[in-house]
Order: structure tokens, then sequence, then C-alpha cells
């Protein structure tokens, strides 16, 4: 009878192993694994803003663009992002250029947004981040 509770435990254990691996493993796709979009910065630049903390609290000689970008995957996904452009000595992004960035399947920005040249944005792309 000891053997037997003793061989559930070991297989409860491992079970319960393998559930934690996985919801790690899912987190970590979802939120850190992406796949390259597209987007053009609008013609318009945002007002430059003094950057706040997460309390709300002015942080004294940093300023920010809040940029609304649509981007596109490779499948015509559009996906509407935020993207805070931030620093001591920051400049806003050049209008109308087109950027490529690593998005994850939650909507973060894991790498980017970097300048492209048009040509190398997928025709299929073009028309619906103009």
């Amino acid at each position: 009878m000891k053997k037997i509770i003793i061989g559930i435990v070991i297989v409860l254990g491992i079970f319960l192993v393998f559930l934690g691996f996985k919801g790690v493993n899912g987190y970590y796709e979802n939120n850190y694994k992406g796949n390259i979009q597209y987007s053009k910065i609008p013609a318009k630049v945002p007002e430059k803003k003094q950057t706040k903390d997460s309390d709300g609290k002015i942080i004294k000689g940093i300023h920010e663009y809040v940029y609304h970008l649509k981007f596109v995957d490779k499948n015509g996904k559009i996906k509407d992002i935020e993207y805070g452009l931030s620093g001591s000595k920051v400049s806003p992004f050049k209008t109308k250029k087109y950027v490529n960035a690593e998005i994850s399947p939650t909507g973060r920005i894991i790498k980017g947004p970097n300048y492209i040249a048009k040509k190398d944005v997928p025709k299929s792309i073009i028309n619906k981040i103009k």
C-alpha cells in the first residue's frame, strides 16, 4: 500500500512539474517571442511632453513622443500599438518613413521600431499601412 501511495505521489509530482513548465513556456511564447510587423510613421509629429513615472510624477529632464502606430503582420492582421519614444535628448521619428518591429502576440514591442526602405515592406502590406 505504501509503494502505491509513493507511486501516485511521484506521478502527480511529474504531472505538476510538466504543467508548470508548460505555463512558464506559454508565458514566454506570448510575451517574449514575436514576429516581424510593419508600420509607417505618421505625417504629424506628436507633441513633445515631459515623461511621467508610474505614479504620475514628472521625471526631470526626460521628454517623450507618444506614437499610435498601426502594425501589420505578414498575414494582414492589424494591431494598433502605442509606442513612447523617450530620453533626455529625444528626437521624434522621421515622418512618413516605414518601420518594422518584432511584436509579441500580446502586442509588446520586443525589438524596434527600425527604419526600413519601402521596397522592404511586402507589397501585400503597403496599402494597409498607408
